[in-house]
Order: structure tokens, then C-alpha cells, then sequence
């Protein structure tokens, strides 16, 4: 029997690209099955008619500054709802990750990431970029990279693995497919917690 990560994806209604976030979803879930995860995504799409203010800002940017790791898990639970524990890892999908003193600001620095994560805790905030300036730049690993994240792993020196900072190499040649076992135990460990106790 597959193990199930059950997914919120948060998408404002101007992202709301099916095509696109459906070969994104398809292709992380693929890449830890085809390293030995038998896990399969159980994705429900609540979607987001206005900005939030708390998260989102007026262009459906995310700013690194104010949503800070206690505003990104309670956004998650206030998201998913109900008492107790949060038993659902929460994406929010973004036009675009920026750093900005305030939500009011409209001077914005894109901070180059296209996704950000807490570790551990079952949330990311993933970018739908446009266009991909780089091969393997916010693509369907790039959201494995950053859900291996929230189910609990950091950043690795290989840059083999799927877990490096950059799966790309400076001449464009695309890296970071690998997963380890012991990796694919916490991530497993980290969903079946999830799935049983919340967060």
C-alpha cells in the first residue's frame, strides 16, 4: 500500500494554471517514487479569491519578512481548519517570493528563491513562475526539493542530491536527482507523524 501525504495547495485565482501546477505535483511525486517512496499525493486545491494581507500581498507575492515561520504555520492551520493539529502539509503558491519591510510597501525585492519551507513543519510557499530562466529553475523537483523540506530535511553539499541548494550547475547541466535512503525514511517518518498526530 502506497503511504499518503495529503496535500493543501492554496492557489489565488489569477495562478490558477491546472496544466502547469498538475505536471508540478505529478513530476516531485514521481521523483521520490522513482527513488523507492512508494507515496502517492491525496491534493485538495482551496482557492483564494483576494489577498489575505498576512501572506500574500496585492500581487499574490509572498514577503519573506512578514511571513515569518509563526505566520506561515498559522496561516496553514487557519487554511486547513478544524481543532487540534494540523494533519495536512500546506502549500501556498505564489506569483513570486520577495523580501519587503511590510505588506503597505510596494518597493519589493524579488529574493531569487522560488520556493521557501519551515522545516519540519509541513508548509512551504512555492512560486508558479512563467518562464524558467534556467533548466531545473522551479520546476517539479524544485517542489520535491522544498517539500523534502517541511517532511524534515536540510540543505546537502551534493550537489547529486536532490536536497542541494542549486540542482543546477552553473553551465545549466541539470543535478540534484539523487535520494538516499536515509532521506527517504525521514521524509516517510516526518509524513506518517504528520498523518497521525498533526502539527
Amino acid at each position: 500500500m502506497p503511504q499518503t501525504l495529503p496535500i493543501t495547495l492554496v492557489v489565488p485565482n489569477p495562478l490558477n494554471d491546472v496544466a502547469k501546477i498538475g505536471m508540478l505535483l505529478g513530476t516531485a511525486e514521481t521523483a521520490f517514487q522513482v527513488n523507492g517512496w512508494d507515496v502517492k499525493f491525496d491534493v485538495e486545491i482551496k482557492y483564494l479569491d483576494r489577498p489575505d494581507g498576512a501572506i500574500y500581498d496585492q500581487r499574490y507575492c509572498i514577503r519573506t519578512s512578514q511571513a515569518t515561520v509563526p505566520v506561515m504555520l498559522q496561516a496553514a492551520r487557519q487554511i486547513v481548519g478544524g481543532n487540534g493539529a494540523r494533519k495536512r502539509y500546506v502549500v501556498f503558491l505564489c506569483d513570486m517570493i520577495v523580501d519587503a519591510p511590510n505588506m503597505q510597501t510596494t518597493t519589493v525585492t524579488p529574493t531569487g528563491a522560488n520556493g521557501e519551507s519551515v522545516t519540519g513543519g509541513a508548509v512551504s510557499s512555492l512560486s508558479l513562475i512563467s518562464r524558467k530562466s534556467t533548466v531545473g529553475n522551479a520546476d517539479g523537483r524544485t517542489w520535491a526539493h522544498e517539500i523534502g523540506h517541511g517532511l524534515g530535511l536540510g540543505h546537502v553539499a551534493d550537489t547529486d542530491n536532490f536536497m542541494s541548494a542549486s540542482r543546477h550547475l552553473a553551465n545549466g547541466q541539470i543535478t540534484g536527482f539523487d535520494i538516499t535512503k536515509e532521506q527517504l525514511v525521514t521524509m516517510a517518518q516526518h509524513c506518517l507523524a504528520l498523518v497521525k498526530d498533526g502539527v
